[in-house]
């Protein structure tokens, strides 16, 4: 097709430069590759009347997504992208029933998308179906924020594939943080070749999109000759005198917005005519303001009454509204006089696909100079008027609504109803996991009412659930003294995570078992003693007592099967508990038996292609790898990964979190390049959302540098293993046991490298905190006997390494060497060592080199296991069997060294 197929003819004043090069731009995304334009200058400068201009321009056969730069009360998370999709539909007025006919009416027509049809509408704020709720209510609620991101992505990424997309971002500088990180997102992800990104801003946006190509448009003041034609134009005249024109430009200054308003205020006041084609100033100018306010303001006194009035309960209700709830207030107004205002530049106007008008004012500038001026007293009517009516359409909307409403009631001097409806908000943003608009509405509340337990309950779990456990734990005191049972109930609960969360386990436990008896003999007993049960399990499965942890499971699943039946979610929740923790008992057939009956119940609940789903194809994986089964084990970790991948898009968290625990597979199977390859992906992912100083980051580089250890690279071990350290040091408590592991890995890799006192530091660090807990930290500690062994044996402080030699001994008394084959062969080695150290007779040491072969045999898939047949082909060697030793190389030498990975 041909460019005039495609674009139509300017309609645009003042900008045709900059509007030629967005419709090139439109052309170069349809037929090269992704663009990214960014749009910046001051207030006023033409930023939102340019891209409009564009989008009007634009042949209806291109989709469209564009927000307009809504300031919200308490920058709600995820409003921009909220007001992004629903521009995108037309369907800004979310009170209307026809905003979910058109929703479902989309999604029937592109069936392929339509599993993101739930998370659209709860994301929106549309009414759900019965189905569609009970399937939402069985989400995590930090899943459903999840997967609507995930669902957006791949919403946005068909209908590039079905269409060419422009993605407009007006007024980026208002957006919420939450949405200007998922416009980065992306931008920087690969895009489809179809799309088009432009975005405003009144900042300057190189910073937020630094590394990304892009074409960056700064719109500075209007020149003479611009301004020259724009007065011709929109006076419909041929010339302009020259004094007029050097008046308007010097007071302007090159702003569109204050040069529209001034001359249709010099035009208005008689100043400014029309003589013989030719615009000309009349009358002297002194008096004339030379500030915008004062301008607007001169020539809203000049309209009417009525006019005036539909200015000021404009300003009152905000940013857009729709044309019936500006009647429905001021019953005077009708269609003429919303025109006129359009046509002299106070309002905007569009029709939305449901055919009902929605009205702005045409400028933030315009809305702040008419609000600021509006008496108090009349502020404070309006602002409730306001209030009463949006209260009407209040019920089962989203939390947005009751946000603006309790804000209207607070500008109105009614507090009580500011707190009521804010404490509801409060409960619907952390049902919708915005934990930031959550811990913006509490804390407002509590500056009105600083003893209210209901906001001091929310902002705990606010905090609890952002993880900021000091700032919980204050509050939760104030809970817990409440006279309400059901509040200090929940208060215990919630401290007993927190207790959980910080490491103070011992207080988990008194508290909880405080708990238990308090709630003995209730009515509703049996419920509360459910989330006891399953708390406790939690708690002693974080300490280790896996044995513990499966009784309190167990009595969990039965009362479960009682309250809920044999195949309700929660019931299926219960099997999927207990199928990890027989996996870490090491009872895998039971294991395999209840995931498999977890997977079975909630497949029936919620379908194949559900983030539930990917996580027990995930236990399965992990369990076939605990087994040594990497083959299946890969199977199963990927078909996780592969459904997170329709369900999330390909950079959302959760799939970071897949390619880490598929790098480890990868790791096992000694397959070291794959390994890598899948880190290094989950670490670009990770950082986007979280940046460096983060625990997945963390572990990201603390496996990468595992795995340049298990290939030989020793120094690029030592440089990410530290980096894992370094940001571990500034997040965790120093006996942490994340700490004690980096510990621990970079002493075996400076062993490696013969750093024997940097070794033996880090090992005897590591040693000394897992000797505080023995039971649980049995082969932690046999492990680092056994490295501290081989260090003094390397370094050849023999007395030493007899010391740690006699230590290890003792921990593997009663212990099968057919279940722990790699332990024993590295206790075994070092016997050898040490006894040729000694210089014992070749015959006891040809006895031991035997067992050495044949557990090496025995042992399936280890990460070291070429250093293993290295030290094995060195025995053999040493006791004269040269061809045992040759099978030993051959098998060792087939591991290639990994080059450094970029």
């Amino acid at each position: 097709m041909k460019k005039k197929e495609y674009i139509s003819k300017s309609i645009l004043i003042g900008r045709d430069r900059e509007l030629t090069f967005l419709k090139n731009a439109v052309l170069k995304s349809e037929f090269e590759k992704s663009h990214l334009i960014t749009i910046s200058g001051m207030e006023g400068m033409g930023k939102s009347y340019l891209v409009q201009s564009f989008l009007s321009e634009l042949k209806p056969s291109y989709s469209k997504l564009f927000t307009a730069g809504i300031r919200n009360f308490e920058k709600e998370k995820y409003y921009g992208l909220r007001n992004l999709l629903r521009s995108f539909w037309n369907i800004n007025d979310i009170s209307t029933s026809d905003s979910s006919e058109i929703i479902e009416e989309y999604f029937r027509k592109n069936l392929i998308i339509s599993f993101t049809k739930p998370y659209i509408k709860w994301f929106l704020g549309i009414p759900l179906t019965e189905r569609e709720q009970v399937f939402l209510d069985n989400l995590k609620q930090k899943d459903k924020q999840d997967l609507t991101e995930g669902g957006i992505l791949n919403l946005i990424n068909y209908i590039a594939n079905e269409t060419s997309l422009v993605i407009c971002i007006d007024g980026y500088h208002w957006l919420d943080f939450q949405t200007k990180n998922f416009i980065e997102l992306l931008a920087k992800v690969k895009r489809n070749k179809n799309i088009l990104i432009i975005i405003t801003s009144r900042d300057d946006l190189e910073n937020d999109f630094q590394k990304l190509e892009k074409h960056q448009l700064n719109l500075g003041p209007l020149t003479s000759s611009e301004i020259k034609t724009w007065l011709t134009r929109h006076f419909k005249c041929s010339t302009v005198k020259k004094e007029v024109l050097s008046f308007l430009v010097k007071r302007s200054e090159g702003n569109p917005l204050f040069l529209l308003h001034l001359s249709e205020y010099l035009h208005e006041k008689g100043a400014l005519e029309i003589e013989n084609n030719s615009i000309i100033l009349k009358g002297k100018t002194e008096s004339i303001p030379d500030d915008i306010s004062k301008v607007i303001l001169r020539r809203i006194r000049l309209l009417p009454k009525s006019q005036q009035q539909i200015l000021t309960i404009s300003a009152i209700i905000g940013n857009e509204f729709n044309l019936d709830f500006l009647q429905q207030l001021n019953p005077c107004c009708d269609t003429f006089e919303i025109e006129t205002l359009i046509k002299k530049g106070f309002l905007d106007s569009k029709i939305m696909r449901t055919e009902k008008i929605h009205i702005s004012l045409q400028h933030p500038i315009i809305k702040n100079i008419i609000y600021k001026n509006i008496p108090a007293k009349l502020k404070k009517e309006n602002h409730n008027r306001v209030a009463e009516l949006l209260e009407k359409e209040l019920h089962e909307k989203h939390s947005e609504l009751y946000d603006i409403t309790a804000m209207h009631y607070m500008e109105a001097g009614r507090i009580k109803e500011f707190l009521r409806l804010s404490l509801i908000s409060g409960k619907r943003k952390l049902i919708e996991f915005n934990l930031t608009g959550a811990e913006n509405i509490y804390s407002a509340i509590l500056k009105f009412s600083k003893k209210n337990p209901d906001a001091h309950y929310g902002l705990c779990e606010t905090f609890y659930k952002q993880g900021k456990y000091d700032s919980a734990l204050k509050l939760v005191n104030k809970i817990i003294y409440h006279t309400d049972k059901e509040m200090v109930f929940s208060g215990k609960l919630l401290k007993v995570n927190i207790f959980i969360k910080t490491g103070k386990y011992r207080f988990a436990e008194k508290l909880l078992t405080e708990i238990e008896k308090e709630v003995a003999g209730e009515k509703d007993y049996r419920e509360k003693l459910l989330k006891i049960l399953d708390t406790k399990g939690d708690l002693e499965r974080i300490l280790g007592k896996y044995t513990a942890a499966e009784e309190y499971f167990l009595d969990s699943l039965k009362l479960k099967i009682i309250l809920f039946g044999e195949n309700d979610l929660e019931t299926g929740e219960g099997y999927q508990n207990l199928g990890v923790i027989y996996r870490n008992l090491g009872k895998f057939k039971e294991s395999e038996e209840f995931l498999n009956k977890s997977l079975k119940i909630k497949r029936v609940n919620l379908g194949e292609k559900h983030p539930e789903i990917a996580s027990i194809y995930h236990n399965l994986g992990t369990l076939y790898w605990n087994q040594g089964d990497f083959n299946k084990a890969k199977e199963f970790l990927e078909k996780s990964l592969d459904l997170k991948r329709v369900i999330y898009g390909e950079t959302h968290q959760s799939i970071a979190a897949g390619y880490l625990n598929t790098g480890v597979i990868f790791w096992n199977m000694r397959e070291f390049e794959s390994a890598l390859t899948y880190y290094f992906r989950a670490l670009e992912i990770w950082k986007k959302f979280f940046g460096e100083l983060h625990p997945n980051i963390a572990a990201c580089y603390y496996n990468i540098g595992l795995t340049y250890l298990s290939s030989g690279l020793y120094s690029d071990a030592e440089e990410n293993i530290n980096k894992a350290l370094k940001i571990s040091s500034r997040i965790l408590k120093k006996d942490h046991p994340e700490i004690i592991k980096l510990h621990q890995a970079i002493g075996v890799v400076n062993l490696n490298m013969h750093k024997f006192k940097a070794a033996e530091k880090n090992l005897k660090k590591a040693l000394d905190i897992y000797k505080k807990d023995p039971e649980k930290n049995f082969w932690k500690i046999f492990d680092n006997t056994l490295s501290l062994c081989s260090l003094y044996i390397e370094s050849g402080n023999i007395k030493k390494a007899e010391i740690m030699y006699r230590d290890s001994e003792k921990y593997l008394k009663e212990k099968d060497p057919e279940q722990y084959p790699a332990f024993f062969f590295r206790f075994y080695y070092l016997t050898f060592l040490l006894k040729k150290n000694a210089g014992v007779d070749i015959e006891e040491l040809k006895s031991i080199a035997s067992k050495i072969f044949n557990l090496i045999e025995k042992i399936k898939g280890h990460p070291f296991l070429y250093d293993f047949y290295k030290n094995a082909a060195a025995v053999a060697l040493f006791v004269n069997e040269p061809e045992i030793a040759k099978k030993f190389l051959n098998k060792g030498t087939s591991n290639v060294l990994l080059q450094k990975h970029k």
